[in-house]
């Protein structure tokens, strides 16, 4: 879909467009650069039915990422609704990751994972891609992630058909394990990117880290490192840099899995084939590990 001429006209009133180049985006967005007399933008136009919910959510989990100011987002520049829903951003300049990027991306990021809020949860809808996430408050992160994230996810992939009935009982026995104790070491909510995979970051200039696409809320910070671990993981500099300025409690190791798994039933929700087997694989690996 490309931005048709009344849409650029209200948001360059008076302005000459010089240039208006497409970039890959997915099936949820059209995205382009444009170049106008005054500087360069990047636009998001969203087709989903749920368009401006997300660009709401997308645009309050950058602004509170910058308000925090320890690690950089484009600047939110508008949203709009009509005619078509989009999100207009600076344009960012990047560059390839070096060392130092690395290091610089895992100190900013404990720095954002320091700020902190009474409840776990959010004010507004966020999305992850097209998904809604209940933000609704919690004060125990236990109760919140099994609340909001896991159980209404799993329940979505049921009822959907990717799980089983014999699947069902697994995940009953799963819960059961989950709610004797808490399963994350008790630390105050963290406000969190929500979707931290290598797509979701820039390098820009001067190796210096973007945040991007945040999917916001205040939660454990874990579910960050976990989601950063999850398809390859980062370079070795940005988690050094990262426990050296916020360490882990003992016994990461055993809880990675536990962090990964919402975002595995996401992939169920979107993708289902092997991610079924995975998200399986680790209810097994705490029901019936020795």
């Amino acid at each position: 879909m490309k931005p048709d001429n009344y849409l650029l006209d209200s948001l360059f009133p008076g302005e000459r467009i010089t240039s208006i180049s497409p970039i890959k985006g997915s099936s949820l967005n059209s995205i382009f650069r444009i170049e106008t007399e005054s500087g360069q933008f990047f636009l998001k136009i969203l087709t989903d039915k749920n368009s401006f919910e997300i660009i709401q959510g997308e645009a309050a989990g950058l602004k509170a990422i910058s308000a925090t100011k320890s690690i950089r987002t484009p600047d939110v520049i508008k949203t709009v609704e009509e005619p078509q829903p989009h999100l207009l951003l600076s344009f960012i300049e990047t560059e390839t990751p070096k060392s130092e990027f690395w290091t610089k991306f895992g100190t900013e990021l404990a720095a954002l994972h320091r700020n902190t809020a009474k409840e776990f949860g959010f004010d507004v809808p966020t999305f992850c891609g097209n998904i809604q996430m209940s933000n609704r408050h919690h004060a125990n992160w236990n109760d919140f992630y099994f609340a909001e994230r896991l159980e209404p996810e799993f329940r979505f992939c049921r009822d959907e058909g990717l799980f089983t009935s014999t699947d069902s009982s697994l995940f009953n026995q799963f819960a059961n394990w989950y709610h004797e104790e808490s399963r994350f070491p008790v630390e105050p909510p963290a406000l969190i990117h929500g979707d931290l995979w290598s797509g979701n970051f820039l390098c820009g200039s001067n190796q210096t880290p973007y945040l991007i696409d945040p999917s916001v809320y205040y939660g454990h910070r874990e579910i960050d490192l976990g989601m950063s671990e999850l398809f390859g993981g980062f370079a070795p500099g940005f988690y050094q840099s990262y426990r050296e300025v916020y360490p882990q409690e003992p016994g990461w190791e055993f809880r990675r899995q536990l962090a990964q798994l919402y975002h595995l039933l996401l992939h169920v929700h979107l993708f289902g084939g092997s991610f079924t087997d995975q998200a399986l694989h680790i209810f097994r690996f705490y029901c019936f590990r020795k």
